[in-house]
Order: structure tokens, then sequence, then C-alpha cells
């Protein structure tokens, strides 16, 4: 049996077996591919790193909500972009040991514009990167967040 030791809005410190790991609720990452083969990266600030990073489009899924509508609704919120298309390629867990929280990737295709009010506490701008450069941003130091290279390097 687990047992919270703190517990904010987006994760839990919890307790189990004299062992403590976060809990955190699921979420989708989506990778926004258009048709000239650009990838849509959003760039927000970091808390944990106290400078603005490279992601995807993210988010929790809210209670009942499907899947690939939370990764459409994360998109719109964040890109101002809905896909017509929208492929789930598999889980993601961040680590496994310490970190209890699944991440589902979805590629998302035939974008369109369609903007919803986000949640988000910081600005987030959109940047604009050829699919074929990803791993010139990873090299660079630029791409840092394993959950979004693992999601880029599951891409078809």
């Amino acid at each position: 049996m687990s047992k919270v030791i703190y517990q904010t809005r987006y994760m839990s410190l919890m307790e189990r077996s004299g062992v403590t790991y976060v809990q955190m609720d699921d979420g989708v990452l989506v990778v926004p591919i258009t048709e000239d083969g650009d990838v849509f990266f959003i760039q927000e600030y970091s808390a944990a790193f106290d400078m603005p990073i490279l992601s995807v489009p993210a988010g929790i899924i809210e209670p009942g909500e499907d899947r690939a509508e939370a990764a459409n609704r994360e998109m719109q919120e964040e890109i101002g972009y809905r896909a017509a298309q929208m492929e789930y390629v598999g889980e993601i867990r961040m680590n496994a040991k310490y970190i209890d929280a699944k991440h589902y990737v979805y590629l998302a295709r035939d974008l369109t514009e369609s903007k919803l009010p986000g949640d988000e506490e910081w600005e987030i701008t959109t940047v604009r990167v050829p699919l074929e450069q990803v791993d010139d941003l990873i090299a660079s130091g630029r791409l840092v967040d394993a959950m979004v290279i693992a999601a880029l390097h599951s891409r078809s």
C-alpha cells in the first residue's frame, strides 16, 4: 500500500515499502508533422532548468477523456492546430523505477488551424523544424527532453 508524502497539482511524492517515488497523471505526447515534413515544437519555460526548453505538445488526459482527443486538445491549446489523422505509436514511461507516469505517443498529420485556450503557466512559442534536423537539435543540446526524443524517434 502506498502513502502520500507530498502532493501538488501535477504530481505526488509517494512511499511504498520504504521507497519513495513520484506519481503523475497519465498524459499524451504529440509529434505534429506538417505536409512538408516539418515538426511543430513548442518552446516553453522549464522551472526545473530555469530556462526555455524545446518540447512537443503534451499534457494530462482528463478523467473520462479519450487519449487521441486529449492529444488533439493539447495541440490546439499549445500550437493552435488540430489533426485529422492521429496515429497511436505507443507508450513511454519516464523512469519505471521511481516515476509512475505513462505517456501515450501520437503522430499528428493533416493539420488545420484550430485554437483552444490553454492552462499553461508560461508563454508558449511555436518553433517549426524540418524533421531531418531533429538529430541536429539533439546533438547541439537544444533538445534535451528524453521523452520527446523517444517520441520523435518512434515516428514513421
